[in-house]
């Protein structure tokens, strides 16, 4: 039978009165009964203290029955109360005295006489007491769980459900603030850096035409001081490099060219205003910048997207990813928002710089008191240091004890504790570390970011289908908070009804793909809520796979058509995929390339990329006949590539379609025939075989071909490229109507 309360309570008060009269059998009895609705009752209800009270108080009957029972059954009483202790946890001290010495053993005669069960029937009881016991010590869900199957840890499945569930809620949890959209509409025009990075001398970039601002397309090799141009840019409008404001760390290169006492940044806007910061060292020898407020337009995210940003994403864990963007979405007060990552990385650099100076301090006073065996880089040590000296010291003659110990100790002393009372503080802070991750500490970050990411997901997942095509992608789902206080979880839904994280089953090219889209969408928040639309994208689609990566740059075109746009790489054939996409979509740039860099002269800028037209022209100054030779040939070969398919010149297929200057320029010769440059076609005809004969080929006698014809030949050339090759849109020209013209339409080439 099972039990409640209130029977429990009934038998238990029969059972004290059988007790009272002496009736312990039946007593016993009733206690059995009570003890078997025990073990039914814990299927119905789970309470330890109720199953433990009904078996203390059955031994107790136990205990009043034996000390009256005939001596043979007296030790079955306590052999009895020893197997119902087993079951239980804490018991009475009474109930501990009573079972000390009980028997190993019960007879089987004395426990049928005193409680009228056979062995074998005690021991079932017993058991299913044990087995009650633990049972009514665990909650039910507990014991649901015991009963139940594996749990599946399907994540990706589980945060894709949870995104539907963020889809039926309301459109944010909150809302917004209202920022200072007074310079949404702001550009560059000018960038200066003076004693910045690897530039010693003042370099300066023009980033407009005529006076207005255009995109630039800013190449060079790695290590030839691009970063010095990004950086300071970043550092001008926003005070921070690489997103960090931490500018003496042992483990970055140092903002402050090593041969300038001061860096100085500035950059020149179209408001006609000018934001300028420096960089110079303070009395304790660090880097600290000028406390410049950071202007409205330019507060809520970074300027610069680096590859470093997209490596932070993809390798900060989802459960603190969140963070990645706590630099964006400040308070609308005039501040400027820090990760809390970057807070925790100032203090470690700080602390790293202290220790040294510590153990710095603490070698000189050694050196100054070489009989003292304390270590003088703790507190302790130098503690003992100072009482040993005004021990020592005379002190009659001073007001202050202190003034006894000389001047230069006094300093060091001063100093060290300095550095080791900052050093106790930071390590405090640092040890608090992790309550940086904590949602009550970033509440007022969070309230901004997580709304700011409403609609995120919809916008990651247009840019990356019309990018990839893959079409095997329902969707990607961003959430913010899900998994964690901070964590920023992505899901990618495939049109088969499962569900994956990016790390499971896309290549490092579409992961990277991924992360770039995430933050090029968050900026573009940014740009909506009043950011100034300015971005710089420092080398970072280089990593992006390169089958899709000429789509990205069309698609960051389209979608940042009214941004003013810097992009630095150092791939040359990239650039000439980008520069003919910006062609295409005929927005304005200019091209500017680092040639090179040294250590007294810094960057050396050589204005757009240099072309082959521009060796030409070099050899031509030079009067090097043979290289004249070989640079032109190159540079009819890249005509004749350009203008025959645009000027749909017919040509003899051939395997591969590999074609030579001899197949293509008979062809394009005759297609110029009837424009105006049709005498310079002919002057390049004559002579074309000058380029096998002197520039391609060695032969001894090819040095008495004319220079006059070598010159004629390179200038007919010239010309031609000139004509074709739009300066303004770096466009060719190509049949519209009756002309050949480029695409902007400033270079036309007429009937002859």
């Amino acid at each position: 039978m099972n039990l409640d309360q209130a029977d429990t309570n009934l038998l238990g008060s029969l059972r004290t009165g059988y007790a009272r009269r002496g009736d312990h059998a039946s007593a016993i009895q009733v206690g059995i009964k009570l003890l078997e609705g025990a073990v039914a009752s814990v299927g119905v209800v789970s309470k330890s203290k109720q199953h433990a009270d009904v078996v203390i108080a059955f031994v107790g009957v136990l205990k009043s029955a034996g000390d009256l029972a005939h001596v043979r059954t007296r030790p079955c009483a306590r052999s009895m109360a020893r197997d119902l202790a087993a079951g239980l946890g804490a018991i009475p001290k009474w109930f501990q005295d009573y079972i000390k010495n009980a028997p190993k053993a019960l007879q089987p005669d004395a426990l049928m006489a005193l409680a009228g069960l056979r062995h074998d029937e005690w021991s079932a009881l017993v058991a299913d007491l044990a087995i009650a016991a633990q049972q009514a010590a665990t909650p039910p869900a507990t014991r649901l769980a015991q009963r139940g199957s594996a749990v599946e840890l399907d994540v990706a499945g589980r945060l894709s459900r949870l995104a539907d569930a963020d889809a039926e809620r309301v459109e944010s949890q909150s809302s917004m603030p209202e920022y200072d959209r007074s310079e949404n509409g702001l550009k560059l025009l000018r960038v200066e850096a003076t004693g910045f990075r690897g530039s010693s001398t003042t370099v300066g970039l023009d980033l407009s035409r005529k006076g207005k601002p255009i995109d630039l397309l800013l190449w060079g090799d790695n290590g030839v001081g691009k970063s010095t141009i990004v950086d300071a840019i970043e550092f001008a409008l926003q005070g921070r490099i690489d997103r960090s404001a931490d500018f003496n760390s042992s483990l970055r290169s140092s903002p402050r060219n090593l041969q300038k006492p001061e860096a100085v940044a500035r950059v020149t806007l179209d408001d006609g205003s000018v934001v300028e910061r420096s960089l110079r060292k303070n009395e304790a020898r660090r880097d600290v910048a000028t406390s410049d407020p950071v202007r409205p337009g330019f507060r809520l995210a970074p300027v610069v997207i680096r590859r470093a940003d997209i490596l932070r994403f993809l390798d900060t864990e989802a459960l603190s990813r969140g963070t990645v963007f706590f630099d964006y979405f400040p308070e609308p007060d005039g501040s400027i928002a820090m990760r809390p990552d970057e807070l925790l990385n100032l203090d470690r650099e700080e602390m790293f710089a202290l220790r040294v100076t510590r153990d710095d301090l603490g070698r000189q006073l050694a050196e100054m008191y070489p009989d003292c065996l304390e270590d003088l880089t703790t507190a302790q040590g130098v503690d003992r240091l100072v009482e040993t000296l005004l021990e020592e010291a005379p002190v009659d003659d001073v007001d202050d004890p202190l003034d006894s110990i000389p001047p230069d100790a006094r300093a060091l002393i001063g100093e060290q504790r300095q550095v080791q009372q900052r050093l106790k503080e930071l390590k405090g802070r640092l040890e608090r570390g992790v309550e940086n991750l904590n949602p009550r500490a970033n509440s007022r970050q969070l309230s901004r970011t997580m709304p700011a990411f409403h609609g995120i997901s919809e916008d990651v997942t247009a840019s990356f289908l019309e990018i990839t095509g893959a079409d095997h992608v329902r969707a990607i789902r961003v959430m913010v908070g899900k998994s964690g206080p901070v964590s920023l979880d992505v899901v990618v839904d495939f049109t088969n009804g499962t569900h994956a994280l990016p790390q499971q089953v896309f290549s490092e090219g579409y992961r990277d793909l991924i992360a770039l889209l995430f933050f090029l969408a968050v900026t573009k928040k940014a740009g909506q809520l009043g950011q100034a639309k300015v971005l710089v994208l420092d080398d970072a689609l280089q990593s992006v796979d390169s089958g899709v990566r000429l789509g990205v740059m069309d698609h960051i075109l389209t979608t940042f058509s009214d941004w003013q746009l810097i992009i630095t790489g150092h791939d040359r054939a990239w650039l000439g995929q980008v520069s003919a996409l910006y062609r295409a979509r005929g927005r304005t740039y200019q091209e500017q390339v680092i040639r090179r860099w040294t250590f007294d002269d810094g960057l050396h800028l050589g204005g757009s990329a240099w072309t082959v037209a521009d060796s030409v022209r070099e050899a031509l100054t030079r009067g090097d006949a043979r290289v004249v030779a070989g640079t032109t040939g190159l540079l009819l070969e890249q005509i004749c590539h350009e203008l025959s398919w645009r000027l749909g010149v017919r040509i003899e297929r051939k395997q591969d379609d590999r074609y030579t200057l001899g197949d293509l320029w008979p062809g394009l010769n005759k297609a110029l025939a009837g424009t105006a440059l049709a005498d310079q076609a002919k002057k390049i005809n004559l002579r074309v075989s000058i380029r096998n004969l002197l520039g391609a080929h060695y032969n001894e006698w090819a040095d008495s071909i004319s220079w006059r014809d070598i010159e004629e030949l390179a200038e007919s050339a010239l010309a031609v490229y000139t004509a074709t090759n739009c300066q303004t849109c770096n466009d060719w020209v190509k049949r519209r109507g009756p002309a050949l013209a480029c695409l902007c339409g400033s270079t036309r080439v007429g009937s002859r």
